[in-house]
């Protein structure tokens, strides 16, 4: 993920970086069957994706402290 998209990560309200976490959930779980099934031709997606759910929880409670 690029630096320009963190920002604009940022810069979503709560709601729509929760819509984003159900989301790439939903994805992550579709990447890790396939991984399992044999389907998947870039293994490390699964682990990119991952880590792209950390960052919108990080980005998502920051906000919430913030309050």
């Amino acid at each position: 993920m690029k630096k320009k998209q963190i920002k604009e990560l940022h810069d979503k309200t709560e709601k729509e970086l929760k819509e984003l976490i159900r989301k790439d959930k939903a994805e992550l779980v579709k990447l890790r069957t396939d991984l399992g099934a044999g389907k998947l031709k870039d293994t490390q997606a699964v682990n990119k994706k991952r880590h792209e759910v950390a960052r919108l929880y990080t980005i998502l409670q920051g906000k919430e402290l913030a309050e």
